[in-house]
This record gives structure tokens, C-alpha cells and sequence, in this order.
């Protein structure tokens, strides 16, 4: 009770309540970091969009930003922008959309200063980085681009086609790329080789290639992908050496002196027009066992193609052969092997071994052959033709198990 009208003196609350209270707060701001966490994680399955505010509020890693050449500034006033850059000085993409403003004003040479800063501040953020390659074209200094874009090609592939497009307007000789604006590294160099395919010139092609084969950064893919594109375009001697060496301990005596690779059928089949290639059938099975055997199931009469290899050639005289055996092979038309030109005017080479039915031991069958003057290349083909007979079902086993194609 209160005497004469006074108020009671207010106890402090208990120890306990303290720490209830202490312990409630911990655990909402634990709470809140876990859900901020969590929010950041799962933007690796989400990408933002360059739409969401979140980002504006530094709720997306640098890394999380979308991959898009820059951020459009939400306005063109640079006061606004240095406004802004007052509340969050540490913001790479602010300064680099200030340097945007500038240069759309015509202020190269302040822009430099945003740009620079910006890429101090987000060295690993993709959309501050193009911004900066705009710049350094706009200004004129193609190495600095060169070197932003090279760290672009290092951090993600989402630019890779639209650097080397503006490689290609820009018009650098190759060489001059290989390195300083297309990094040193296996990801972004095949990235390159692959892209530049089915645009550039042949010396384009030798050059990169040469730089690609010594860095170690190629494969097999690459590689037959690369042989195949100099085969089209004609160069089919080029392309036989260069595929000779990337074989390299695996090349046997392809080229000295057969022209066959994989002959024995030691490796599987590689993409490359100097290679076996195995057209799937679904009434034949395939498969590598001392050779190469085919399995006829007997449901259908099938018209058969399967087995392909395009060696390069020159004029003279020419000797197939080929270690076969079959067993129960049916039917009238029976596996044998075709060569003949791809190149026009068709029919000047044409040859066909003698076929193999029943059921026989191992032996040779050969096929002699004349190129003609203008005639780089030949296909050499396993097939079986359609039987015009009524019991036209092929079953059996047909195996190869080498083959040999030499000049005589």
C-alpha cells in the first residue's frame, strides 16, 4: 500500500525474466539469419530476375546477379546516381551504371573513374564486367576489353557467345586473342574452338586448334569434331594427319602404311570421319568382341548399312581386305563390303567384295580398286542388300575381325 499518495517503488524483474528475454531475442535473430540463408541458397536454383528488388538491397550474392550485359540505370541524372552511391559506396554495379550514364552523355574520360571502381569494388560480378568491355570499345582500349572479357569467359559461359560474336565484328586477327581475350583455360577454350567451327577460316581453325592440342585442353569429341569440319571443306589429307596425331600411341600404323584407323577394332568407335561409324539397326546388334560382330535377329529383311569409315586417298591402285567368319548367316544377300567415291561426279570408284553366307571359318575377302586423278577421299562400307526372296529374313552372326586398306 501507498503512503500519503505515493507511488510504490517498481521492483527490476526477476533474473530469469532477463534471460528469457535475452534468450527470446537470440532466437529471432537466429531465426532471421537461418531464413536469410536459406533465401541466398536457394537463389542457386532460382536465378533472380533482373526485375526483383531484392537485389537492390543487397539480398543477392554478387555471384547470384543475373547474367544480363548490364543493368539498365533507373535514371539518367547523375546527381541521382551520386545521390545514391552517397547511401551505398560500395555497390559495384551503382558505379558502374553511373559510368553508363556518362558515357551515354559523352563523358568518357569520367566514366573511366566509375568503371575502374566498379570493377575494383566487383571483380567476379559478370554484369559490372561487360558493362566495363562496352566501356574500354567505346574508349578504344582493346586490351583492357580483352582482359574483362577474358574474365568474364573464367567465371561463367552465359556470355560466351556474346563475346566471340564481338570478337568477330571487332576483327582481331585470331592469334591475337588466344590468351588475352580467350583465357588459358579447358572450359572457355573448347567454348572458342567449338564456336569458331562453322565460322572461321581454315588458317583461323590450324591456329586455334595449334593452341588448343598444346594446352591440353581438347578431347576426343573436340577433336573429331574439328577433323570432321576440315574433311567437309575438303582438306581430307590435313585432316587424316591431324587425326593421326591426336592418336597419337593409339594410331597403330594408320597412315604407314594403312589407311584405316582402329582396324582391329581395338578402341571404340571415335567421332571422326577416320573412324568407324556404327548406325544403330534394331533388328542387328553390335558389339566389340574380337572384332566387330553383327547379330541378325531374323525379323525383318533388312536393308543394311551400318559400318562406315571415309579414308583419304590419292590417284593409283588400291587393295581392301578383310578378316571375316559368319555363322548361320540365311538368306540370299549376305554381308559384303562397298567401296566407292563421295565425291562428285559419283561411280568413278567402285568395288565390292565377295559376300559371306552360311556358316564359314575365318578368311580373307578383297576387293581391288583404281583411283582416279581429282578423287581425295572414299567410303568404305558394310552392307547387306534387301533379299527379293520369299525366305528374305536374315539371322546369324557375321564378325569382322580386322581390315586393310593399303596402296598397291
Amino acid at each position: 500500500m501507498s503512503i500519503g499518495g505515493e507511488s510504490p517503488e517498481r521492483e527490476p524483474p526477476p533474473q530469469d525474466e532477463w534471460s528469457g528475454k535475452i534468450l527470446a531475442m537470440k532466437l529471432l535473430f537466429s531465426c532471421i539469419l537461418l531464413i536469410s540463408v536459406a533465401f541466398s541458397i536457394s537463389l542457386d536454383f532460382v536465378k533472380p530476375s533482373p526485375e526483383w528488388r531484392i537485389c537492390e538491397f543487397g539480398l543477392c550474392r554478387g555471384d547470384q546477379l543475373p547474367t544480363k550485359a548490364s543493368y539498365n540505370p533507373k535514371t539518367t541524372n547523375i546527381r541521382e546516381m551520386t545521390f545514391a552511391l552517397r547511401r551505398d559506396p560500395a555497390n559495384a554495379l551503382l558505379w558502374a551504371q553511373g559510368g553508363e550514364i556518362l558515357d551515354n552523355r559523352g563523358d568518357e574520360a569520367r566514366a573511366d573513374d566509375y568503371f575502374r571502381r566498379a570493377v575494383e569494388l566487383g571483380p567476379d560480378i559478370t554484369p559490372v564486367l561487360m558493362a566495363a568491355v562496352n566501356h574500354d570499345l567505346i574508349v578504344n582500349r582493346m586490351d583492357d576489353a580483352f582482359r574483362c572479357g577474358s574474365r568474364i569467359l573464367s567465371l561463367t559461359p552465359d556470355f560466351d557467345t556474346v563475346l566471340f560474336d564481338l570478337y568477330d565484328t571487332l576483327g582481331p586477327p585470331v592469334p591475337a586473342l588466344l590468351g588475352p581475350a580467350i583465357p588459358a583455360e579447358r572450359r572457355a577454350a573448347s567454348s572458342w574452338m567449338r564456336w569458331l567451327l562453322n565460322r572461321g577460316s581454315d588458317e583461323e581453325l590450324m591456329a586455334s586448334w595449334a593452341w588448343v592440342s598444346k594446352n591440353h585442353f581438347a578431347d576426343d569429341d573436340l577433336a573429331g569434331r574439328f577433323v570432321w569440319q576440315l574433311y567437309k571443306r575438303g582438306s581430307v589429307r590435313e585432316a587424316s594427319e591431324i587425326w593421326a596425331q591426336w592418336l597419337g600411341a593409339n594410331r597403330g600404323d594408320y597412315l604407314s602404311p594403312d589407311l584405316l584407323a582402329n582396324r582391329r577394332f581395338a578402341m571404340d568407335p571415335r567421332i571422326s570421319p577416320f573412324d568407324w561409324n556404327l548406325e544403330p539397326s534394331r533388328s542387328v546388334q553390335t558389339a566389340r568382341n574380337d572384332g566387330l560382330e553383327f547379330v541378325f535377329s531374323g525379323a525383318e529383311n533388312v536393308n543394311f548399312a551400318s559400318m562406315y569409315q571415309y579414308p583419304a586417298v590419292s590417284p593409283g591402285a588400291y587393295r581392301f581386305s578383310a578378316v571375316v567368319e559368319s555363322q548361320d548367316i540365311t538368306t540370299k544377300q549376305c554381308p559384303q563390303f562397298r567401296i566407292f567415291n563421295t565425291q562428285e561426279p559419283y561411280g568413278r570408284v567402285s568395288a565390292v567384295t565377295p559376300s559371306t553366307c552360311g556358316t564359314t571359318p575365318r578368311h580373307n575377302v578383297d576387293a581391288v580398286f583404281t583411283v582416279p586423278p581429282g578423287v581425295t577421299t572414299v567410303t568404305l562400307r558394310l552392307e547387306r542388300l534387301p533379299s527379293d526372296k520369299i525366305d528374305n529374313k536374315i539371322s546369324g552372326t557375321f564378325k569382322v575381325h580386322e581390315v586393310s586398306l593399303r596402296r598397291q
